[in-house]
């Protein structure tokens, strides 16, 4: 049920910037989806500090649509002082 979730709010953010006066993704589902992607992230690269700071700029960031060097707001420390580590050889994650 969670990949088509995933599936669902991917595409519908796809359409959205196609289409950009349609508003399609759910907010529910793309938390959802954004916290499923975020665990996955935090399992493979080990990094436990990190906060998702804009959901839609965090599943755009997963799933390739963006790229690491267009990171944006998609995440940040949870610990400042840590700063951001590099994360590109993780993802995409799909």
């Amino acid at each position: 049920m969670l990949t088509r979730l995933v599936e669902l709010v991917v595409h519908a953010d796809d359409l959205s910037r196609s289409v950009p006066s349609v508003g399609l993704v759910d907010p529910t589902a793309r938390t959802i989806v954004s916290r499923a992607l975020f665990e996955v992230l935090r399992e493979r690269s080990g990094v436990d500090h990190l906060e998702v700071l804009d959901e839609r700029d965090w599943v755009r960031l997963a799933t390739g649509r963006t790229a690491w060097a267009d990171r944006g707001r998609a995440l940040r420390p949870g610990d400042l002082a840590e700063g951001l580590p590099e994360l590109g050889s993780h993802l995409p994650l799909l």
